[in-house]
């Protein structure tokens, strides 16, 4: 992938980790990236308290990551149970 999705997925999976850690009480995650000239997908997963995604407040920071990457079509999603863990994806295609 050009070098700014790369930034823009580094810079969003290190705050999605701070944050499991530290608002998820997280003692486990899993990270996977897959990457190719023409594609990037990475899953990271924890095992924390979970959170309901409809009725989270998001902080600025994380706001202006995720709108980063929405510049350089970089496309997340979220899927989080209370005290089953969150899943995030992140997914760019050239």
């Amino acid at each position: 992938p050009p070098a700014a999705v790369t930034e823009a997925a580094l810079k969003l999976l290190e705050s999605l980790l701070g944050n499991a850690v530290h608002h998820g009480k997280t003692t486990v995650c899993e990270l996977a990236v897959r990457s190719s000239r023409d594609a990037l997908k990475a899953n990271l997963s924890d095992h924390g308290v979970g959170f309901d995604p409809k009725y989270t407040t998001w902080s600025p920071h994380t706001v202006r990551l995720v709108n980063d990457a929405r510049q350089v079509d970089l496309h997340l999603s979220v899927q989080s149970d209370q005290k089953a863990g969150s899943r995030w994806e992140l997914r760019w295609q050239a």
